[in-house]
């Protein structure tokens, strides 16, 4: 057994070796929503840096701490002899006449390096065997080491999935976020009581004359580099570790974990890191589950309202009234009810309820007071002799008042980012997974980043018994519970799309085969108000207006109506929540609105209105939306003005 010296291992592909890049860019150019396209990979970023902190804490009584720093150091000769292989496949890259790359090689010259830094503390670092090349200890238990290093874009075997996610999206992350796609792990093990350093380079597959470099490289020592069916690369051990601390300027003594991402790239600033801390983790934050440190600005529960009133200043009024929210369910001073389900139920409706709780859940809710729900679910995997399980999720609901509603699914303290069904509702919800055995069902189910359940996901169908089922129930849980407490089945349901008015579209290519036409889909069901589309040279639009038939028996009137305006595309289950200012913007010049009768209008933009609505006699109408596009309206009515 024998070690090389230091220094970067770009592994030059045998036959059979695959040589598929880690598709960095791909994974990380989804736009999540809310979030603005400058501020995607902080977003990103700081999910992947923070998700497995609480998990990896030793002392659960605190919160785990995570600190986050952006630094320059100097670029002196240490450095520049350390990053010397990165620049050189850098040009070896930037030479390949089959790859769109070209590296800034200027940029390892240049006499400072800004780095990101990321770094928690008082966690357990990231255990398992550096020198063991298997996703399993031999005691069956994951081998996070390997999973982290050594396991990208793959999804591993069953029981291999361990605390450091399950396809190794955080590392490729960490490298898309650099300059040159290389990062350094600096962790102290808590159970082993020793310290690593490792490099890591996803610069892809790259040519020089015959020679192809496989996508992922090592920075370390190779273990038995002159065997080449057993080498392995292996980390800087214990003693030597000081060496590259001190580059950095990384002062770790306590156990945990330090991401060190150098030539980080311009788009990542304090601002956007704050702003998407408050954006994906405002619920752990809000929960005493972690404390954050990002630039300086310190983050935890206690104070998390000022830092959104001056980091997110438009969102500050909606989120500090979620927070309440949240903070409220702590008290358990509300009332518990239990969903009546079986193994079958993908969603909930009246008759998951008995008829008094369904009162009861109704005055709950207009009287402002928090609704927790219990639903019961059956687990059973599949497995020889396995048993079936009893477990249950809980869900919570509030009327927010706002026009505005927040909510999070979350799994352990792991939230679900693009789970959410209350943005631009009127409700604030939280959905909350907490019993092991269901936290395991719904990681089988987490899609790339953790932000979506895919509940065809085949990992999850080949681990459970209709597990798919639960994972629909657990998505439709709280926008279900909302339909039953406002008796509108059909007003926020997106998928069903009741109404389509087919517009002729103006100048069409004969030469087609296929003659596309404009179409707008109306996805309401109204009683007080109709819908309708309206048509003039060269745009489409819609109109809402007063049903004179209407006998307002129940005396609904007046009321608020809400109404979202987006271009639908056959690729998204939901396009409201993709909607993009760079789409239209109804406030602007190129919209014409006309306002009739007893209706007043109290916001109109974006892609926004809010009606104040008196009477039936009201008609209300936009014009100028493209005739190219297929035009998707939604229109919600609000509770009764006080």
């Amino acid at each position: 057994m024998s070690y090389s010296e230091d220094k970067w291992n770009f592994r030059i592909k045998r036959l059979g070796d695959p040589s598929t890049p880690p598709k960095s860019g791909e994974k990380f150019e989804h736009k999540p929503v809310g979030v603005p396209i400058e501020a995607i990979l902080s977003f990103y970023l700081i999910g992947e840096g923070s998700q497995n902190i609480e998990d990896a804490n030793l002392n659960h009584d605190k919160p785990a701490i995570c600190k986050i720093s952006i630094k320059e150091i100097e670029n002196n000769e240490e450095i520049k002899k350390l990053m010397l292989p990165i620049k050189k496949h850098t040009q070896i890259k930037n030479d390949d006449t089959t790859s769109d790359y070209q590296g800034d090689i200027d940029m390892f010259d240049s006499k400072k390096i800004k780095c990101l830094v990321i770094e928690d503390f008082d966690t357990t670092g990231i255990l398992g065997d550096p020198e063991r090349p298997h996703a399993l200890l031999p005691n069956e238990k994951p081998n996070n080491w390997y999973g982290f290093f050594h396991n990208v874009g793959k999804s591993p075997k069953k029981n291999e999935v361990g605390t450091s996610g399950s396809e190794g999206e955080g590392k490729q992350v960490f490298s898309y976020a650099s300059r040159c796609s290389t990062f350094f792990v600096n962790t102290y093990q808590s159970d082993t009581k020793n310290e690593y350093f490792m490099g890591m380079c996803m610069m892809g597959s790259h040519n020089e004359y015959e020679r192809e470099y496989l996508p992922l490289s090592h920075f370390g020592k190779i273990k038995n580099e002159e065997n080449k069916d057993e080498a392995i690369d292996t980390p800087i051990t214990n003693g030597d570790v000081s060496k590259y601390k001190n580059l950095f300027g990384i002062e770790r003594k306590e156990f945990g974990t330090t991401i060190i991402i150098p030539f980080v790239k311009e788009e990542i600033t304090k601002e956007h890191l704050i702003a998407q801390s408050i954006n994906r983790l405002k619920y752990i934050i809000s929960n005493n589950k972690i404390i954050l440190d990002i630039c300086g600005e310190i983050i935890n529960s206690e104070n998390l309202k000022e830092v959104i009133k001056k980091y997110c200043p438009d969102k500050f009024e909606n989120l500090s009234k979620y927070l309440d929210f949240l903070n409220e369910i702590k008290s358990n001073n509300y009332n518990i009810y239990k969903a009546n389900t079986s193994p079958n139920d993908q969603s909930l409706t009246d008759d998951n309820f008995n008829k008094d709780d369904i009162i009861n859940i109704k005055s709950d809710y207009e009287n402002g007071k928090i609704i927790n729900v219990e639903v019961p679910v059956v687990i059973k995997k599949k497995e020889k002799d396995a048993e079936s399980e009893n477990s249950s999720f809980n869900i919570y609901i509030q009327k927010s008042n706002s026009f505005e509603g927040e909510d999070d699914l979350v799994r352990g303290s792991l939230p679900i980012y693009e789970q959410s069904v209350f943005r631009n509702k009127n409700s604030y919800g939280l959905c909350l997974i907490s019993k092991d055995n269901i936290t395991s069902l719904v990681r089988d189910a987490e899609g790339a980043n953790h932000l979506k359940l895919l509940e065809q996901r085949s990992k999850l169908k080949d681990n459970y018994e209709k597990g798919q089922f639960t994972i629909r129930l657990i998505k439709n849980s709280l926008k279900n519970l909302e339909r039953i407490i406002l008796d509108n089945p059909d007003e926020t349901d997106f998928s069903a799309l009741k109404d389509f008015f087919p517009v002729e579209k103006e100048n069409l290519d004969l030469k087609k085969k296929k003659k596309k036409t404009t179409v707008i889909k109306i996805d309401s069901k109204p009683k007080i108000y109709n819908v309708g589309t309206v048509r003039k040279e060269g745009s489409i639009g819609f109109r809402v207006y007063g049903n004179r038939n209407y006998e307002d028996e129940n005396n609904k009137l007046p009321l608020k109506l809400r109404i979202y305006i987006c271009y639908d595309s056959e690729n998204q289950s939901n396009p409201f929540r993709h909607y993009d200012i760079r789409d239209f913007d109804i406030s602007k010049k190129d919209f014409v609105i006309d306002r009739k009768g007893d209706c007043s209008i109290q916001k109109c933009d974006e892609n926004k209105v809010i009606l104040d609505i008196g009477s039936t006699n009201f008609d209300f109408s936009i014009m100028g939306f493209s005739l190219k596009k297929r035009l998707k309206v939604k229109v919600q009515p609000d509770a009764k003005k006080s």
